[in-house]
């Protein structure tokens, strides 16, 4: 996921598509997405997505190499999302970016954690997507960051449980960015969170997607992160933030976990 400046006009969320099909809805709705998650069901490459229409221009890629996003983005693009994986034992991206030079920003892929959280500097700059994927029966990680002009106090955790992420957050903060794994029987998490600016925001685990479709609209929600839980992704990790309509309600600030 990536930051985002204000509540989107239009967005649409689909947990389960092939590239094509994505890519084809994403035109047709003449949005931009916002968070990707790419994995493998029945043997098949997949995507999980959010795509939204706040304005901004914006592209991706389903399949492409590291130099090859590289020369893509040149200096007038930023990235918003990105993804790794191995096809023919290659690094592979499946990547979002915006037309934006407003905001330094750099990433990486394919790097263990404590090469990432080297590349950030925790007082001028904050991250805004991670994701985590396996090497070799390692973790390794993708993450883009920004730097930090509105002075956002932020944490992050690339190996956590729930409630290792509910003690290290504060009340004020809201989780931006996540990702999800099963490893020996407990489900692990990396994840960003923020400070909250806004009204209230949600996070959804292991839910099927019908009941995150009733919960959008539950609590005017719009999605800005959403992740495969199950391998088929019949259930789904999302986050979601409220529009401002739910600003004034007692669920401000509040976290709602079902699984």
């Amino acid at each position: 996921m990536s930051d985002i400046d204000s509540p989107p006009s239009s967005f649409w969320w689909q947990p389960n598509l092939d590239a094509a099909t994505l890519k084809s809805d994403v035109k047709k709705n003449k949005g931009r997405i916002l968070s990707v998650k790419t994995f493998v069901d029945s043997g098949q490459r997949r995507y999980a997505a959010i795509w939204i229409v706040d304005g901004k221009d914006g592209d991706w890629d389903s399949d492409i190499s590291k130099p090859d996003l590289e020369n893509k983005l040149g200096k007038n693009k930023r990235l918003v999302s990105v993804d790794t994986f191995f096809r023919d034992g290659e690094v592979r991206c499946a990547a979002a970016w915006i037309d934006d030079t407003s905001k330094k920003w750099s990433w990486r892929a394919d790097q263990d954690a404590t090469t990432i959280k080297g590349l950030v500097d925790p007082k001028k700059q904050r991250p805004i997507c991670l994701r985590r994927h396996d090497s070799k029966g390692q973790s390794y990680y993708s993450a883009i960051w920004t730097d930090n002009t509105d002075h956002r106090m932020w944490g992050w955790k690339f190996d956590a449980t729930v409630d290792e992420i509910n003690q290290a957050m504060n009340q004020n903060s809201r989780i931006v960015s996540i990702d999800t794994w099963n490893s020996d029987g407990t489900q692990r998490f990396a994840v960003i969170w923020n400070d909250n600016p806004g009204p209230a925001w949600f996070w959804n685990l292991g839910v099927s997607g019908s009941k995150q479709d009733q919960q959008f609209d539950t609590f005017c929600c719009y999605g800005v992160d959403v992740v495969p839980w199950t391998s088929d992704a019949s259930d789904v990790a999302c986050v979601m933030f409220g529009y401002p309509a739910v600003a004034d309600t007692d669920e401000v600030n509040q976290l709602s976990v079902s699984g």
